[in-house]
């Protein structure tokens, strides 16, 4: 028997399907499919029924899965064994945290990172799903949510409050705003109805909006089109400068905080180190907007906004 068939068989015990379980192994389907039918093979047992609705564990899979799972812990404790005994600051780093996040705010900004520790390799995991980190999906997460078990470590590196943003051509176009349920709206996909933001539009905006979307990057620029007006928070959309706070007095009682987190083993291994240090500092300036105090940030002007700032400026220059 291949023993890494276990770990295959686990991801497909947890999603649930061979489509879902691909995704979270990097795998193709077509490849997940094989390795659980071989290992069906080697135990001679069926682990998986197929039905309509999806795959359905046998009772034999059941208790396959507890004694996979002792498994995988002892795999994943002898790696951090191995790991924690590192001194060097250089290999790979998987970073988990939402699109908007690491596409607006961490991207352009990696190559500080990487200028100070050449050696040092990211990965960057970006999705609204959280990451497992003591099943190592990922060895460092900046969350929305106070992580409540686990062996973690955290800390809170950023709060914000929230706002109403849209670009100046769709204010002018709106004209005199008197009810902010007239407004074009732009919002999260119903598969992310459980996120703040989704559920204060459920509750007080309640109509159809003008797009909705799994993706940040995709309602922020829709926004910067001029398509509507957008929730996002005060902490985020100040460094996009392409976008105008909505003067409208909108209560709105909800709170972003952003959680560092990672694995207590894996806290002190030199690269897991100063990437977490490098995230908290990063936060420190974008929450306090004071980049010409910080040697690492010195000369930027706000992640979003550099790459239009600069792209402007070289233009009229």
């Amino acid at each position: 028997m291949n023993w890494d068939d276990l770990r295959v068989f686990l991801a497909v015990f947890r999603e649930g399907s061979f489509s879902e379980a691909s995704r979270k192994l990097h795998l193709s389907q077509s490849t997940v499919s094989r390795r659980i039918a071989g290992l069906e093979r080697a135990l001679g047992v069926r682990l998986f029924d197929r039905t309509p609705g999806g795959l359905l564990p046998t009772e034999v899979a059941k208790d396959l899965q507890l004694e996979a799972e002792l498994t995988e812990q002892s795999t994943i404790e002898i790696l951090r064994l191995a790991e924690g005994r590192e001194n060097q600051l250089e290999g790979i780093v998987r970073v988990a945290m939402s699109d908007g996040f690491s596409a607006n705010l961490i991207a352009p900004v990696l190559s500080v990172l990487t200028q100070r520790y050449p050696e040092i390799r990211l990965e960057i995991l970006a999705g609204n799903a959280l990451a497992d980190l003591s099943r190592r999906e990922a060895d460092v997460a900046l969350r929305f949510v106070k992580p409540i078990s686990g062996d973690l470590v955290f800390r809170r590196v950023a709060q914000s409050d929230y706002g109403l943003y849209a670009c100046p051509v769709y204010l002018e176009r709106f004209g005199c705003i008197n009810d902010w349920k007239e407004l074009d709206w732009l919002t999260w996909d119903h598969s992310l109805a459980h996120l703040p933001e989704s559920r204060w539009f459920a509750q007080n905006i309640g109509v159809v909006p003008r797009l909705r979307s799994t993706h940040m990057d995709t309602l922020m620029n829709a926004a910067i089109a001029g398509l509507g007006v957008l929730l996002l928070p005060k902490l985020f959309a100040s460094w996009i400068s392409l976008l105008t706070e909505v003067p409208l007095e909108v209560e709105i009682p909800m709170q972003m905080d952003v959680w560092l987190v990672g694995h207590q083993t894996l806290r002190h291994i030199p690269r897991f180190r100063v990437v977490w240090e490098f995230l908290e500092e990063l936060l420190e300036e974008i929450q306090h907007k004071t980049p010409e105090t910080s040697e690492l940030f010195a000369g930027l002007q706000g992640p979003a906004s550099w790459i239009f700032d600069l792209n402007h400026s070289t233009k009229r220059s």
